[in-house]
């Protein structure tokens, strides 16, 4: 398009498109260090399916978790902030696990989605008050149904 605009201003057109060209490659770096954290996920299984946990500066990357068979994605950020994300057209019910989280993370500001299929503590659009005190492990073992440091999963929920 800029080429047809200003078709004898090669510079203009550079500069008009260098904007887009560093925003692309934001992206693809961003992604390639997605990529490098989902190496270290954590895969689990739930009572609704396989679970996949991940920890990136970054944040996470659900299609990254659902598209190696997750049905739930668990991810903690560089800002500290937590979550857990049901497949959208999973009969997932997040709530006895946010009743568990109020139980054993009583002080953090966890927030059950009306959808049941999302729980937050902390994002972009609502920063945590109080963050979570768990680690993901920790996290990962309140979705299995065990107290988070219980050792053989010998104290359940």
């Amino acid at each position: 398009g800029y080429n047809l605009m200003f078709p004898t201003r090669p510079r203009h057109v550079a500069f008009a498109m260098i904007p887009n060209l560093d925003a692309w490659y934001e992206q693809e770096t961003r992604q390639i260090r997605l990529e490098q954290a989902f190496a270290r996920r954590l895969e689990f299984e739930t009572r609704w399916g396989l679970g996949i946990a991940m920890e990136s500066e970054d944040g996470g990357s659900s299609k990254l978790a659902y598209g190696h068979g997750a049905v739930l994605y668990a991810y903690r950020d560089g800002n500290g902030w937590m979550g857990i994300a049901a497949q959208s057209r999973s009969s997932v019910d997040l709530t006895p696990v946010y009743q568990d989280l109020r139980s054993v993370d009583g002080g953090a500001d966890w927030y059950l989605h009306p959808s049941t299929r999302l729980l937050l503590c902390g994002s972009a659009k609502s920063p945590a008050r109080v963050l979570s005190q768990l680690s993901l492990a920790g996290l990962v073992q309140v979705l299995q149904g065990v107290r988070p440091g219980a050792q053989g999963g010998a104290a359940h929920l």
